[in-house]
């Protein structure tokens, strides 16, 4: 079997990381295959003795091994070994069976439901919790088809794996029952079947092929869909519905080409069966010629061996088709594994007192070996805010991220000073920092919802003040107050009410440092100049920053130029195109 198109390495990978390998998980599994063993041994031999009991063949010189063991063990037992009872055991080894395959079905669905919750919130979490140079690139749409239908198929793929080993348990217990009835008949119809096997290899290679391909258009129909939804707004308003469909279904057609395919490579692994017992009847025919035994003791060989050999068959019928499964699920184990593989933000801890200034000596920054920050020196502080000016992509939005601990793998120094003079460094310590920028973000739910920092330590009246402060107050409570709803990213209000409740926001998180990005962009000139007014009596209070390229706005405050800086010429990684500035 081609590893590749399994990508069980990387399937193994993730079950780590949701938890399949913890000990209440392996106790789970010995469960699960315990009880698959023993079901396969009461319907095995239920079986056998259900035939030896409707073909008259009870007596001790006629008995198969199997039937003859049984019979004896009763015998040994005390017990009765006539017809009736034997067919009183029959009927209590499959009824007990019937419980056993209930019980697995049940751990089945516990373990589908456990999987799927535990890669959807590593995934989650991987994302929040990912460092913002990895994580500032990700499309949306695609990381969100991830999360949710990629992970769902992931789960199938390891769920389909875990039942792969079922199946073959069982083919291996039906397998050894039938081989104990009668091995010549047993191997002789096990070994017709190893030829075929090289043509599922190709099928198997093909399927996992396609699936990877499909995964990517999925992904990327996903993607396309959900930035038009985003956007819909701008979609109406230019009556561009039509150009839009077309880029949002673009990649349809491959999608469906490809599930068709993998269908037609679906088709052919479920139905190997079929071609297994029309070969076995067939080489049991010759077997039959050569070996001269009576027909109709041929015929109760194969009858004994075929009732249990069909199982042992419908298993090794189903672990193909898992594995084919397999394949067809291994397209989306790439795309969630990128995302689980995002690296983590390096874990820091509060700083222990309020920050008062911040200071930047001969700081540098760059991508990928692009430089979008050269030997910065600025200092910060309570009362002295600074405004970061320059022309659109200069890097005015990297050099607040680097002030706001953001980034990790700068050059240079950078150190927060509290009020008694205490340094921390922001790659060990994080600031209580805010930021609000001009695309301010709200959540679909209440005022509250949106206002209250993630601690939970703040009461209605601490908000009420925060909303007070940022002049937003009144609009607030013709709204409903803090149950109030706001419509998901805040449509429902203005861009001046969006941004004073950003400034609310934070400043109900309390913090020591404020950040803020074009705030006033596209605002009218009386609704910049009450932002404006809020902010200068902010910085008296806190460590601000203001990013603009408007040489109007703020200037009174001490100012630094990114222009000034040798080679910014290029874009400002962490500007989107469409809120440069």
């Amino acid at each position: 079997m081609d590893t590749v198109a399994l990508r069980w390495r990387e399937a193994v990978w993730i079950a780590r990381l949701a938890g399949l390998f913890r000990r209440r998980a392996i106790a789970g599994l010995a469960v699960y295959y315990s009880a698959t063993v023993a079901g396969a041994l009461l319907d095995g031999i239920g079986l056998v003795l259900l035939l030896s009991a409707v073909m008259g063949r009870l007596a001790r010189e006629q008995a198969d091994s199997v039937t003859s063991a049984f019979l004896h063990l009763l015998d040994a037992l005390g017990l009765s070994s006539n017809l009736g009872a034997v067919l009183l055991w029959v009927t209590a080894l499959l009824s007990i069976k019937a419980v056993i395959q209930m019980a697995i079905v049940a751990i089945e669905a516990r373990f589908t439901a456990w999987i799927r919750r535990s890669i959807q919130q590593e995934m989650f979490a991987a994302v929040l919790n990912g460092n913002w140079e990895s994580t500032r690139s990700l499309r949306i749409g695609k990381t969100l088809g991830s999360i949710t239908e990629e992970t769902q198929h992931v789960t199938r793929y390891i769920l389909t794996a875990l039942r792969t080993v079922y199946f073959f348990l069982n083919a291996l217990i039906f397998g050894a029952i039938a081989l104990i009835v009668s091995p010549g008949v047993t191997l002789m119809l096990g070994l017709i079947g190893l030829p075929l096997l090289f043509v599922l290899r190709w099928l198997f290679a093909k399927q996992g092929t396609l699936s990877a391909a499909q995964a990517i258009a999925r992904q990327q129909f996903i993607a396309d869909v959900s930035e038009r939804l985003q956007n819909l707004f701008l979609i109406k308003t230019e009556g561009s519905e039509s150009r839009h469909w077309t880029s949002g279904m673009r990649h349809q057609h491959d999608i469906a080409h490809l599930e068709i395919l993998i269908g037609y490579c679906q088709s052919i692994i479920v139905n190997f069966n079929a071609v297994l017992i029309a070969v076995a009847l067939g080489a049991f025919l010759a077997w039959h010629a050569i070996s001269g035994q009576s027909l109709n003791e041929a015929l109760h060989l194969l009858a004994s061996v075929s009732v249990v050999g069909s199982r042992a068959a419908a298993q090794i019928n189903n672990a193909i088709a898992s594995i084919g499964n397999l394949s067809r699920f291994s397209g989306s184990i790439e795309p969630v594994r990128s995302v689980l593989a995002i690296p983590a933000s390096a874990r820091r801890q509060a700083t222990p007192e309020p920050v008062s200034s911040i200071q930047l000596h001969t700081v540098s920054y760059q991508i990928d070996g692009k430089p979008i920050a050269a030997n910065i020196e600025l200092v910060v502080s309570i009362g002295s805010p600074l405004v970061l000016r320059g022309p659109s992509g200069s890097g005015k939005t990297t050099i607040a991220n680097l002030i706001a601990g953001v980034y990790s793998s700068y050059e240079g120094n950078i150190t927060y000073r509290s009020r008694n003079g205490t340094e921390y460094d922001p790659r060990q310590f994080r600031a209580r920092t805010a930021y609000v920028t001009q695309d301010t973000f709200l959540f679909h739910g209440s005022v509250r919802d949106n206002l209250a920092p993630l601690d939970g330590d703040i009461d209605d009246k601490a908000l009420i003040e925060a909303l007070r402060r940022a002049g937003a107050l009144a609009f607030v409570e013709r709204m409903g107050g803090l149950d109030g709803a706001i419509a998901e990213a805040g449509r429902s209000l203005s861009g001046g009410e969006k941004r004073r409740l950003g400034i609310a926001r934070a400043l109900a998180s309390r913090p020591d440092i404020l950040i803020l990005d074009e705030l006033t962009s596209g605002l009218d000139r009386e609704r910049k100049d009450e932002i404006i007014a809020l902010v200068e009596t902010l910085a008296s209070e806190l460590v601000v920053i203001a990013v603009t390229h408007d040489p109007q706005e703020f200037s009174a405050w001490r100012e630094w130029r990114t222009s000034m800086l040798p080679g910014l010429q290029q874009s400002d990684p962490d500007r989107t195109p469409d809120t440069k500035s």
